[in-house]
């Protein structure tokens, strides 16, 4: 894989100039490698009906103790209640931060230890380790880097919209419930209501209302703990449909989209660098040309 040492951007820019070099970054290879691993059933890490089970059947698996981690959101506790309602200790289910991957350290120049410690520190549960980056990155350098792999989530709220239709009789009155939704009052309504998700307002549960905030389960403890840690900012990856590029030019990360699957499958044949190489080899001048002319940018 050719390598290129620029500064990458969201939407596909280069050193100041919409580039398919964005595809080069090596970034995208090790977030791949780590994905087969997991996703390789003979690692075992992966439950074999993973990709068999529906969603609530998935869920109660999980919480039935035959999964380390489960993606999901705010709703699951709420939405499995009734099933679980057996289970002994749900306080034993908390909410997983955004993990790093050691190739990060080597980016920067740090061992493995040194990174896992900076972690700790970046989440404000343990005091600055003592470090020197090879690579050159200053300590404020090295911390804002970690801060920020630390801080980004994904969610899919950013798909989530509430509108009001121009034409409705009830216009008015519907405009001002929205506006009512993203007071404190209807923040502590909400969230009592449901057991601890909340509407996507800023609202610090912890600090406006620690009683409300005592009352719900440690699963949205954690989860909000994470969102307002006092430490750092999270930031939400933005809805990919926001960017010209997808919406309209059609860009796609990979060639490949089912790369879940793919990697999993007992007679996959394919490796994290040949998903990249493919996507590589695909993007040639006149392809990514037609993109940046569909998207509206040239």
């Amino acid at each position: 894989t050719p390598e290129y040492d620029g500064v990458y951007e969201l939407k596909g820019i280069v050193n100041n100039r919409y580039s398919k070099n964005i595809f080069l970054q090596q970034g995208r290879k090790y977030a791949l490698d780590v994905m087969a691993k997991i996703l390789d059933y003979n690692e075992g890490y992966l439950l074999r009906e993973s990709f068999t089970l529906e969603y609530m059947p998935s869920q109660l698996s999980f919480f039935n103790g035959n999964a380390v981690f489960h993606v999901n959101g705010d709703w699951l506790e709420n939405e499995m209640r009734d099933l679980t309602k057996d289970i002994k200790d749900m306080n034993t289910f908390k909410t997983m931060r955004t993990p790093i991957i050691s190739e990060l350290g080597v980016k920067l120049g740090i061992t493995d230890a040194q990174l896992s410690a900076l972690v700790d520190y970046v989440d404000g549960v343990a005091e600055k380790p003592t470090f020197s980056s090879t690579e050159g990155y200053t300590e404020e350098e090295v911390i804002e880097i970690v801060t920020e792999a630390r801080s980004i989530v994904h969610s899919i709220g950013a798909r989530h919209q509430a509108v009001v239709p121009k034409v409705a009789k009830g216009k008015n009155v519907a405009i001002d419930f929205l506006r009512f939704m993203a007071t404190d009052i209807a923040q502590e309504v909400y969230m009592r209501e449901t057991g601890g998700n909340n509407l996507p307002f800023n609202y610090n549960v912890k600090e406006k209302n620690i009683e409300l905030y005592n009352s719900i389960s440690t699963i949205h403890q954690s989860r909000l703990d994470y969102f307002y840690n006092g430490h750092y900012e999270t930031y939400t990856l933005p809805l990919e449909e926001g960017f010209p590029l997808k919406m309209y030019g059609g860009l796609q990360p990979f060639v490949n989209m089912s790369l879940y699957s793919t990697l999993s499958s007992s007679g996959n044949k394919k490796t994290p660098e040949d998903f990249m190489n493919e996507t590589i080899n695909e993007w040639n001048d006149d392809k990514w040309n037609r993109v940046l002319r569909m998207a509206g940018i040239m």
